[in-house]
Parts: structure tokens; sequence; C-alpha cells
């Protein structure tokens, strides 16, 4: 088909004008141009910036660092420091719950830090996170990546690792926000950029591997600790079709290449590899280089969203991590004596509490960046004296549920009793398991029970609480702590108990993410309502 030149030419100015708006509708994070810029292999990172190339977008971010040589820190005194440690946090900023599991948000999280830091100093003290904190698996709320990496930045955390939900997003958005995340650090020592014809480029990276910082007393010895940033190889599997341009070498390889060349030019005293690979790949790392000949010191991994009780210890190589969405602080601390060359870390995990008041800068910027959020279901109950559940086929839920799956021990029906609606254990399950509302809590305090049941049978009621710590998941000693509740003496009336609880903390680790169950061991019980009020001098 022949097309005339006016013809032609008007396809050809509609042909611009919608490529024009294309590139409008582009992130404005991004440099656009429009050709690709391909990086030029060389020995060395270039010495202004850095094109990652994309089929129509060139992001460019600060150069690599290359090594410095550095001459080795003189004295023989003892270096005194701190590391405090994250991972998997998940973009948990807001308190929320997760699987009925309370989550304490940012808030709080950065008041244990700033506590945390007080006690060595600013100078003396490091806040890493290894991995998984921009992109959440819950999508509750509407949190971006740009705004955790804002929050990072206002609790100081200094550097991270990549893991795998850093891609969940999209690639571009993970672009915007390694633009963007100085002078926060975005570590990796392997991820490298593929050329126009998908080669891996051995010589440039995406991040930066490793920084170096100088650490102890102002007026006492220094410690040079080199952090190295580690993801997991098959990331590329985690995030099908949002890691073009990327390769992903073995992190043994380049932690074992890193090694010889951070030691030879930076002279450091203590390595520490910030990983994102899981604590059965962290171990499995640290005997390898162990056996290469190349240990380090320490290990701050991420991934499994493994809770640990004590560090774990491979050949010289201490290995920890912190749980899991800001549950706890993990905290290192570290004495390097220059003399003999010996490093002694100590290590504990920080549970974080409703306790723990929440920081009034931090909960400024959330709430003015949220506040649809904190003005929702979520926080209804925040202020209020007491929840209740009422069994009679027309109250509401009021800050207190029943969870249940249908054939396990906890099976419920609705049933008349004796004149009145009430809920009731099927036969074959022995317990009725409740939710309380996480923002009704609080801070653990005496808090009072009453339950209106029907007295029938002959025997004990009572009630299981879960007063276990921030820590590790059920099945847990102090999920399941038994309270006495009251006796059934088989008088067939309506009843009423009460009772006082000094000792729940309500974190949802019973099953399913509750917080307390009752049961009367076989027998069968009828509940018409279950009331929590607040009691004692914190009660509002």
């Amino acid at each position: 088909m022949k097309v005339c030149p006016m013809k032609k030419s008007i396809f050809l100015l509609f042909g611009t004008i919608i490529v024009m708006a294309l590139f409008a509708c582009q992130p404005m994070a991004a440099t656009m141009v429009a050709e690709p810029v391909v990086p030029v292999a060389s020995e060395t990172p270039s010495a202004t910036l850095t094109p990652v190339v994309t089929a129509t977008v060139s992001y460019h971010f600060p150069a690599i660092r290359t090594p410095e040589s550095r001459e080795a820190l003189s004295g023989e005194g003892v270096a005194t420091f701190r590391i405090l440690h994250l991972n998997d946090f998940h973009a948990e900023i807001i308190e929320n719950s997760v699987d009925g599991a309370w989550m304490p948000g940012a808030g709080r999280l950065a008041t244990v830090i700033q506590e945390e830091r007080a006690v060595v100093g600013a100078d003396q003290s490091l806040l890493l996170d290894a991995g998984d904190w921009s992109e959440g698996t819950y999508p509750s709320f509407p949190v971006h990546p740009l705004d955790v990496l804002e929050v990072y930045k206002m609790l100081g955390v200094d550097a991270v690792t990549i893991g795998n939900h850093e891609f969940f997003v999209s690639r571009d958005v993970f672009y915007q926000v390694l633009q963007a995340s100085p002078p926060m650090e975005i570590l990796s020592a392997n991820f490298r950029v593929r050329d126009a014809e998908n080669h891996c480029m051995e010589d440039l990276r995406l991040a930066n591997p490793y920084k170096i910082y100088e650490l102890g007393a102002a007026e006492g010895e220094l410690a040079r600790v080199a952090v190295v940033g580690l993801a997991m190889r098959d990331l590329q599997f985690q995030a099908p079709g949002r890691l073009e341009g990327i390769c992903f070498p073995e992190p043994k390889d380049e932690v074992k290449a890193l090694y010889d060349e951070i030691m030879a030019t930076e002279k450091p005293d203590v390595i520490v590899l910030l990983t994102h690979i899981g604590l059965s790949g962290d171990k499995m790392l640290a005997e390898y280089l162990n056996r290469q000949g190349r240990p380090v010191d320490i290990i701050i991994g991420g991934h499994s969203h493994s809770w640990i009780e004590k560090p774990v210890l491979v050949g010289t190589t201490v290995v920890v991590t912190a749980g899991e969405r800001g549950r706890a602080l993990g905290i290192l601390d570290l004495r390097y004596d220059r003399a003999s060359d010996t490093l002694k870390t100590e290590w504990q995990l920080r549970g974080i509490t409703a306790c723990v008041a929440e920081d009034a800068e931090m909960m400024a910027y959330l709430k003015g960046k949220f506040a649809a959020v904190y003005a929702g279901e979520q926080f209804k109950f925040q202020n209020s004296d007491s929840v209740q559940l009422v069994f009679d086929g027309k109250s509401d839920p009021n800050g207190l549920w029943i969870k249940e799956e249908p054939g396990d021990d906890g099976s419920t029906m609705m049933i008349e009793k004796e004149g009145m609606p009430a809920v009731a254990n099927t036969e074959g399950s022995r317990y009725i398991y409740f939710d309380v509302a996480n923002t009704f809590y609080g801070c653990p305090q005496p808090i009072e029970l009453t339950v209106e049941y029907f007295d029938e049978g002959f025997g004990p009621m009572y009630v299981e609480i879960d007063k276990a710590p921030v820590g590790p998941e059920h099945p847990c000693n102090l999920c399941y702590t038994q309270k006495y509740l009251t006796t059934l003496t088989n008088t067939k009336t309506w009843k009423t108990a009460t009772i006082t609880l000094t000792d729940a903390t309500f974190n949802g680790n019973q099953k399913w993410g509750t917080d307390f169950r009752i049961s009367a061991y076989e027998l069968q019980i009828y509940l018409h309502s279950v009331v929590i009020k607040k009691a004692g001098e914190n009660s509002p």
C-alpha cells in the first residue's frame, strides 16, 4: 500500500507525540535518554557516575568506590564499640498485626535504637540491616519502598544489604531507592551489571561491595571495621522478570576474592559480612571461609527469619541474626585488643514490647504520611478501657474475636442453652481460642477477665494466656500459661467468673495468632460473653 507524503508526515507527527508522552510518564527519579547508555568495561570504575542499562532508561548512581591503600591503625590499647542489627523488616514501619502477631512499628524501634546507641555513643556504634527491609510480605498498608528508606534514614541506619524483596515491587523502584539511599549505604558484593550483549561485566558492580568504618571512644583506641554486603545467588529466581540487566556471581567466590583485596589495601581489624542468604547459608559460608584460611569475624544474617538464643560459632566466626519485622534488635558489643589482635564479642537480642514509648519525631512523620491508616480500624481500640465479645447473635465483636480451624482442637458452634445464646466447643475440641485487639492492650498491665458461663458438669475451668516475650514462634512454654478461672459444680445455671491477670503479654503466639484460650479439659463449655477490662494504676 502506498502512503502519500502528507499522510506520512501526519503519521510521523502522531508517533512523535506518543513517544514524548511515554517519556513524560516515566518515574522522575530516573534520568531518561533517547538511546541506552552502555557502560564501558574498565579496570577501575568511573570516577564520576556509573550508568545502569535498561531498554530505554539510564539510571545514574554515584561511582563505585575503589579500594584505598591505607596504613594499618597503630596503638596497643583496646577499642570498644557496638553493632546494632535488624533483618527481614519487611516495611513494618506502622504498628500492626501479621497473622495475629504484633509488630511494634518504627516509632518504638526508633526509641530502642536511640537508647542502645546512647550506651556507647554515636561514634562507637553502627546500625546495620541484613536485607528484605524495603518491601512487605503482607500489603496491609500503602507503604512505598521510598517511604521505608526515609524511615531508615531517620532511624540512623548506616548500611543495609539487598534482599530478594527489594526487587518485588519492581526493578525500577529499586533503582530509585538505590539512587536516593545516601547517606545510608546499600552494599552488595555479588550484584553486577550486564552489558548490551547480556554478558555479566566482571568489573562493574550495581552497588558498593563494602564500606570501611573506624569505631571507638573519642579519646581511646579505634578499630577499623569492614562491612561487606552479600545477597543470595538464587535471588534471580525469587523475582523473575524484575532483574533484567543484573547478574549474580557466586557469593562465596566474591567474598573470597574481596577478602584478599580488602586485607591488602584497607587493612581492617574486623571484617563483618552483612548477608541475606539464611542462617544455614551463613553457617556454610563461615565454614567455607574458615577452610580457605580467610575467616571473617562476624556474619550478621537475614532471609530465614531465624530466632536464636545465642550466637552460632563456626570456627572463629560469630554468626547472629535478629528474628524478623522489627520485633527485636540484635546488639553486639565488641572489644578489639590491638596488642594481641583479638576480638571479644557479647551478643543479646532485645525484644521490643508495647512498654517502649513511641519516638515523637518518628510518629509525627508516620502520622503525617499515613493519616488515613492511623484513623482506620486498626487503631480503633488504642484508647479503649475494655474489649468484649457477646454471643447473642446481634452484637458485633468489639476488640475481641474467636479464631478457629474447623476440625482442629478449637472448633466452635453457636447454641441456645437454657434460653441464652452461647458459643460452645464442638465434640472432640477442647478449647475456645480468643484474639485481643493489639492496639487495645498496649504495655502489659493488670487486667480483669470476666466470663459469663453455663455451669454444667464437674471440674475446673481454666484460661491459658500468652505471656511469652517477643521472640521465637510457638511452640513455646510461655505461650500457654495456665490460670484457674472457676470450678464447674453442675448447678445448671448461668454464672459469672472474674479473675485478675498480671502477667499476660498477648503477643499472638498461640495457635492462629491468638492470645488466650478457655477450656474445662474434656467437658463442653458454654460462654455467653467474655470481657477484658484494664485494671490497676496503668489503666486510662
